[in-house]
């Protein structure tokens, strides 16, 4: 596994968030990473197609921010990110808006990572009885 050496010389880890939804048939897959040294990256997947992907220096989701938008038989969507504040900090969200709902998530999940490259980690494998070798772990929010 590549490791990255941030410019005080230490290994920097990818942090990342993982918010899956199942609307219907479609399953939409938004994930969400960073390093403190400044670097992030989102994307966002419909039934495994790549809606939007980017990656990038010193930039973040601020406040509601539709990341991509897409349709399927029955509506029109858009994923929303943006941050919530709370009295303990703040934390990223995620949603699937249309024009008659909100849709939250079926699954929310965290994972930390080295890559040098910033390659995604793979998805998780549910058969995976262990869960020794997952990269994403499914919190409660």
């Amino acid at each position: 596994m590549g490791t990255h050496f941030g410019a005080i010389g230490c290994v920097m880890r990818i942090k990342g968030e993982r918010w899956e939804f199942h609307i219907g048939n479609t399953i939409v897959i938004v994930e969400n990473a960073w390093r403190w040294s400044g670097y992030s990256q989102e994307r966002v997947r419909v039934n495994d197609e790549v809606h939007f992907d980017r990656q990038g220096w010193f930039w973040m989701v601020a406040n509601a921010t539709t990341v991509a938008e897409f349709a399927t038989l029955e509506d029109r969507y858009r994923v929303v990110m943006g941050v919530k504040y709370i009295l303990t900090g703040q934390h990223l969200y995620c949603r699937v808006v249309s024009e008659n709902e909100v849709i939250e998530p079926t699954a929310f999940l965290k994972g930390k990572w080295d890559k040098a490259d910033y390659l995604w980690p793979p998805d998780p494998d549910p058969f995976d009885l262990n869960n020794d070798a997952q990269v994403w772990r499914e919190v409660k929010r």
